[in-house]
């Protein structure tokens, strides 16, 4: 070898010990070495001989032991110690650490070696490298935290990493935080670590309407069960939208299942100041009727009218606008909702009949849109009358922008000395026609 240039570098910077130590070639490193070849020169990535040699121990101990730097920095700045991550050399990982190799350098992107082995989600080299960390709020270049990637990668140590001092409501920023991230990668243990200690963060959306729009469905359930069972309800209700988790629970199979909680959170939105709007007890009325207990909350309370066509759809305008008479409903609305949407109507069969000229083009009513048309039973008419003289009688009306002549309206009714057969007639809980 006295005769070679045992340093000469090829056109990308490989010398013949990188070469030998990227191959596997102990004997051959190990003469190259003797000869005096430099054991820390890099190619034009910066690699030096150790960072290409770590899938080789027996190369990575020779290279050590002839004076290679630990901390040598490649074009990314990351050392040797990043690449037995990156490769899951677990026996050169552990000899590097052995040898004081830093275990908290940062890369060029502010990676660290921790966060590094959580991203490669590499396990066993994230527990024995938590032992070394010192800055569980250090931060990537895209201000992702190390919590923050341990909720996104497989990572079994975030309830660990929030008892060393992790911040659970550190804010990459507006919509990407821990409770976000626990939506888009959801795991039902990770999120009830995280929630305990979640605190109340304003984002461009409630965190219900995070929950329901971006949350796989199948979790939502459990997510929200999570949330009541920690005691942690504050955060979830400061800015609670009702509509988008009815909508929600409107679309799933089977809606009954969501019956309970449903109720829960009606019952805690009210508590929590929030006034109903005339479009959720709309929605309230299609999931669940009106003979629940959901609905009756929803009856004695006030509620803010915001026009909303869907409203025109649904019973439940009856029930909550005590300013709308029978008979306007029954000329304008249903005729409107006949026309447009059969199984929608259908829902009104138990309970009215309208004038076929009503109907604003007759000629074109097809023969099973005319389950409506008819004349109306003498139980219909005295239930109809009924209700507007009590309304008129004791001036049950609302406010512009306020329902809350519903509530008195039902008030009344309960404290009627009348059979429950009427009371339940005129709060439309019982039929007046067998469909």
């Amino acid at each position: 070898m006295e005769d070679i240039q045992i340093n000469r570098q090829t056109y990308p910077g490989d010398t013949p010990l990188l070469l030998a130590s990227s191959n596997g070639h102990y004997d051959m490193a190990k003469k190259l070495i003797e000869a005096g070849c430099d054991v820390n020169l890099a190619n034009v990535k910066q690699q030096t001989p150790l960072h290409v040699g770590i899938r080789h121990p027996n190369i990575t101990q020779l290279l050590i032991e002839s004076g290679a730097h630990l901390d040598a920095l490649d074009y990314c700045n990351e050392t040797p110690l990043f690449e037995t991550i990156l490769e899951n050399c677990l026996e050169t990982f552990c000899m590097l650490l052995c040898y004081n190799a830093d275990p908290n350098v940062y890369s060029e992107n502010g990676i660290t070696p921790f966060m590094k082995a959580i991203i490669s989600e590499n396990t066993d080299m994230q527990e024995f490298l938590l032992e070394y960390v010192t800055d569980f709020h250090a931060r990537t270049a895209e201000g992702m935290t190390v919590l923050n990637l341990a909720i996104t990668h497989e990572c079994p140590l975030v309830e660990e990493i929030i008892r060393r001092g992790a911040n659970v409501n550190y804010p990459v920023h507006p919509d990407l935080n821990t409770f976000s991230l626990c939506l888009r990668v959801p795991n039902l243990n990770k999120f009830r670590v995280i929630w305990k200690d979640f605190k109340y963060q304003k984002m461009t959306m409630s965190l219900i309407r995070f929950i329901v729009e971006i949350l796989d469905d199948a979790y939502v359930y459990d997510y929200i069960q999570i949330i009541f069972e920690s005691g942690n309800i504050d955060p979830l209700f400061e800015d609670f939208e009702l509509l988008p988790y009815l909508e929600f629970v409107k679309s799933q199979p089977n809606p009954m299942v969501y019956f309970e909680m449903t109720l829960d959170i009606i019952y805690l939105y009210l508590c929590y100041g929030h006034i109903l709007l005339n479009s959720e007890v709309s929605c309230v009325y299609d999931l669940y009727g009106h003979r629940t207990d959901v609905m009756r909350i929803c009856l004695h309370m006030d509620i803010r009218y915001m026009y909303d066509v869907d409203t025109t759809k649904t019973l439940a305008r009856v029930l909550y606008d005590t300013d709308l008479k029978i008979s306007q409903f029954k000329k304008y609305f249903i005729p409107l909702v006949l026309e447009y949407d059969v199984d929608s109507a259908k829902r009104f069969e138990p309970y009215f009949r309208i004038n076929r000229d009503w109907i604003k083009y007759p000629y074109r009513l097809d023969p099973e849109k005319q389950f409506l048309c008819g004349v109306p039973s003498l139980l219909e008419l005295s239930r109809n009358k009924t209700r507007d003289y009590i309304i008129k009688k004791f001036r049950f009306y609302s406010s512009h922008t306020t329902i809350y002549g519903c509530k008195l309206y039902f008030l009344y009714l309960n404290c009627l000395n009348i059979p429950k057969i009427c009371k339940d007639i005129l709060s439309f809980q019982q039929p007046v026609y067998c469909s």
